[in-house]
C-alpha cells in the first residue's frame, strides 16, 4: 500500500529503521502502512500508486537504490522494456538508466526538488 508522508518521520521497525522525509511516497506492506495512517493520523495518508501514465519525460521520481539510498532525477526519455532514463541523477548528477520497479513520483507540493542537479543527503 502506498502511503504519502506529510512531516518527517523516523519509524522503528523489528528489523529497521526507516526514516521518511515530508512528500516522500513509499510502498509498504499493507498491514504496516494501515497501523501506521491509524497511530500517526496527519502524518501520512493513503495514496493511489504510480502508473507508468505519471511516468513521463520532465516528471521527477525516486527510488531506493541498494547502493547509494534514495535516488531522485527527471525523466529524461519514456519508459522502455522495464527502464527508463532519468537526468539531474541525485548521485552522478548526469544521466542515469533506472529500472521502473520501485519508483514512483515525487509527490507534487511537497517536494524539495528545484530543477537541476541534485546532492544526496
Amino acid at each position: 500500500m502506498w502511503i504519502e508522508v506529510l512531516i518527517p518521520l523516523q519509524i522503528k521497525l523489528p528489523d529497521r529503521e526507516l526514516c521518511l522525509r515530508a512528500g516522500q511516497l513509499q510502498n509498504l506492506p499493507d498491514a504496516l502502512a494501515t497501523r501506521l495512517v491509524k497511530h500517526a493520523s496527519g502524518k501520512v495518508r493513503i495514496v493511489d500508486p504510480p502508473t507508468l501514465e505519471s511516468l513521463q519525460p520532465g516528471a521527477w521520481v525516486s527510488w531506493e537504490s541498494p547502493l547509494f539510498g534514495r535516488g531522485t532525477g527527471q525523466i529524461a526519455l519514456a519508459p522502455e522494456n522495464g527502464w527508463l532514463v532519468v537526468r539531474y541523477h541525485s548521485v552522478t548528477g548526469n544521466l542515469g538508466l533506472v529500472r521502473v520497479d520501485g519508483i514512483w513520483p515525487v509527490a507534487s507540493g511537497g517536494s524539495t526538488l528545484s530543477h537541476g542537479p541534485q546532492t544526496n543527503d
